[in-house]
């Protein structure tokens, strides 16, 4: 349902929550939330297959191999803590992003100028956005990319603001709530990138 646009539901920030299932965003369901909106996935399998776009929005992945409810209910017995550490679970904790996909928190752009057909354009998140992945592995295919540079604007009298460059996170190898189940794979994509005409972003990977 179209439950994202001004037109539709006009909901801006979303969470997902099916940390003990699997999340799919299927072919051709491209997401695209509004302006500086939010979007939150968590399941022990995510899976992307349609491109995703919050212009100077969030976007969080996470996947993991131990189930925060397990863990949580396990950490009431003083037994626990004692107990050699779990072991990883196989197949769990992937996040998968598939071919040409690209997750694009670029900032907006807009033109006051009354020749500029965004003259219109009223929701504005100059700045670039921040994608998170997080999980014990992380696939991303060769041909997929990640944007999370910032935008730029021009006023009624032409002059330039300018964003700066988001954040872009991925952070692959272990558990997110379980350190000790360590290992997974990590599979970069084409590109990553967050440029600015102000002050680029910043990259933080971690590595199996």
């Amino acid at each position: 349902p179209d439950i994202y646009s001004e037109n539709g539901g006009g909901f801006g920030f979303l969470n997902i929550d099916n940390t003990d299932g699997t999340i799919l965003v299927p072919k051709s369901s491209h997401l695209e939330l509004l302006a500086g909106g939010s979007l939150a996935l968590k399941a022990t399998n995510v899976e992307i297959l349609s491109p995703i776009t919050i212009p100077g929005g969030s976007l969080s992945v996470l996947a993991y191999n131990y189930s925060p409810f397990t863990y949580a209910e396990n950490s009431l017995d003083p037994i626990f803590s004692t107990q050699p550490a779990p072991a990883v679970i196989e197949g769990y904790g992937t996040i998968s992003i598939g071919p040409s996909m690209l997750l694009n928190t670029v900032g907006t752009g807009h033109d006051e100028r009354s020749i500029s057909e965004l003259v219109s354009n009223t929701r504005r998140a100059l700045d670039g956005g921040a994608v998170t992945l997080e999980g014990f592995s992380i696939l991303m295919d060769a041909t997929s990319g990640i944007d999370a540079s910032g935008g730029i604007g021009f006023s009624g009298r032409g002059k330039i603001s300018k964003g700066n460059g988001g954040s872009i996170s991925i952070l692959a190898g272990k558990d997110p709530i379980l350190s000790t189940s360590a290992g997974g794979i990590l599979q970069l994509p084409r590109t990553l990138q967050a440029f600015s005409a102000v002050k680029g972003g910043s990259l933080r990977i971690q590595a199996p």
